[in-house]
């Protein structure tokens, strides 16, 4: 008996398919909803969007019907894992803000569930036809078969494929709570996605870089970093984010100074 491939499923080759199609979040229900509770959160990215001119999209609106429900669930665990990332900068600033707190606080992720929280975020961009470069509007396209299975875990990450990160000097972490994703795409091939949190830049890499970095966004990057810390400048305290990696890792660190909020 053949198995079930649903045409308005993006990950219909990899079979398996359920009847009916959900609504995909492009960055998880649970991420908007934490970020989505004041006048600083923002996300843009998207083709649609002209800076000031539209009004800032509501969580329910950042959805398409792209995957079947057997597929979009088998990803909820991804959603679960990247949503430690975003509670790791909110407990970071509210500990550090804290005069009362001391020491050190410790919380771990999966380097690689951050790699494939990213690639589906830009299969679903692709997918829904919200991809553009300049002005240039991408047509809704599904992914390749080998990035299918890199997305559901069939096959690693090939070596220096994946997260890069680096830190936008002179940004005051969560002095505004922004998310801003696109594709990264040379001349009319997809090559990686970037994404901004919080004045951190995650770059998801979906090919091997050249030796030579400089005057690229992954000049000062660090490939699948070891952990991500923030320390305290006047006080002895600190708040660090390890990444855990099945595989190999570049065993380096981002280390960061924290600043109290300006009054």
């Amino acid at each position: 008996m053949p198995v079930f491939q649903n045409p308005r499923c993006y990950a219909a080759e990899l079979g398996g398919c359920s009847k009916d199609i959900s609504a995909e979040h492009f960055f998880s229900r649970g991420i908007l909803e934490l970020l989505d509770d004041g006048p600083g959160f923002n996300v843009s990215g998207f083709p649609w969007q002209q800076f000031g001119s539209v009004p800032q999209p509501s969580v329910a609106s950042l959805t398409a019907r792209i995957l079947c429900i057997k597929h979009n669930s088998d990803l909820s665990p991804l959603d679960d894992e990247c949503l430690k990332l975003f509670h790791f900068f909110e407990e970071a600033d509210k500990k550090l803000g804290n005069k009362r707190f001391t020491g050190l606080g410790s919380y771990e992720v999966s380097g690689e569930a951050l790699e494939r929280w990213m690639l589906k975020a830009l299969v679903g961009v692709l997918a829904s036809g919200n991809a553009a470069k300049d002005d240039q509007r991408f047509l809704k396209s599904k992914p390749p078969l080998a990035w299918l299975q890199l997305l559901y875990g069939h096959e690693p990450m090939p070596e220096r494929w994946g997260l890069y990160l680096s830190y936008e000097l002179g940004e005051r972490v969560m002095g505004t709570k922004q998310l801003t994703f696109a594709p990264l795409i040379h001349e009319i091939k997809v090559i990686g996605a970037l994404c901004h949190i919080h004045g951190f830049r995650f770059l998801l890499a979906m090919t091997a870089p050249g030796e030579d970095r400089r005057g690229s966004l992954l000049e000062s990057a660090l490939y699948r970093p070891a952990h991500l810390a923030f320390s305290h400048k006047g006080r002895s305290c600190s708040v660090q984010l390890g990444f855990k990696w099945n595989g190999g890792n570049d065993g380096q660190g981002l280390e960061i100074s924290y600043e109290d909020k300006k009054t």
